[in-house]
């Protein structure tokens, strides 16, 4: 008998290892259905109290924002994890996932739960992003029979690489227009009235 959304919710916050046990022989357009309305549930509230916040600090586009910061985060979330899933399956793949990439996009359609539930509260949506994060390593131990530590360097591999490409392109940014900027700043200074 195949769970519902909430059940597949409850299975993988109360008991994550059997929850995966038991989505093994899940389709891949389940876990990807799973992952829409998980979108949903989290676009809801997030939209709806980043609108309102916006309209209370008198922003003229407060409330009016809300349908297409919605769009963004139900749409926009699902298409980002979609790449996300072929991103961190390549990764899986060079650490010895060979279980095909369907159990690595059930691996991280499922093991967003928490964060789908919880990602719209302020502050608390790090931790549940971290808690999200652990479950995909979870799910990619049972869902690709990949040992914990290589399911880490999977992970650890799929991150680093952006973030070390990001930091390099800012830092090459800063050397190359850096300089110059430097010298505007003295030119100026130099033919300022000091009063």
């Amino acid at each position: 008998m195949a769970k519902t959304f909430f059940e597949r919710i409850k299975s993988f916050i109360v008991s994550p290892k059997k929850a995966f046990e038991a989505e093994h022989k899940t389709s891949t357009k389940e876990a990807l259905i799973y992952g829409l309305k998980g979108f949903l549930v989290l676009a809801i509230p997030y939209s709806l109290i980043f609108g309102i916040i916006m309209a209370l600090a008198g922003s003229p586009i407060g409330v009016f924002i809300i349908p297409a910061l919605f769009l963004l985060m139900w749409l926009g979330g699902f298409l980002g994890m979609l790449v996300a899933s072929l991103w961190y399956h390549v990764w899986a793949y060079v650490f010895g996932a060979k279980q095909g990439l369907g159990n690595t996009v059930k691996a991280l359609f499922f093991g967003s739960t928490p964060t789908y539930v919880l990602g719209w509260i302020p502050i608390v949506n790090f931790a549940v992003g971290i808690w999200s994060i652990v479950l995909f390593g979870l799910g990619l131990t049972k869902l690709q029979k990949l040992s914990t530590a290589r399911a880490v360097g999977a992970i650890l591999t799929a991150v680093l690489i952006p973030v070390i490409l990001i930091i390099a392109v800012l830092v090459g940014i800063f050397l190359i227009f850096g300089p110059a900027i430097f010298a505007s700043n003295q030119t100026t200074s130099a033919f300022s009235v000091p009063y």
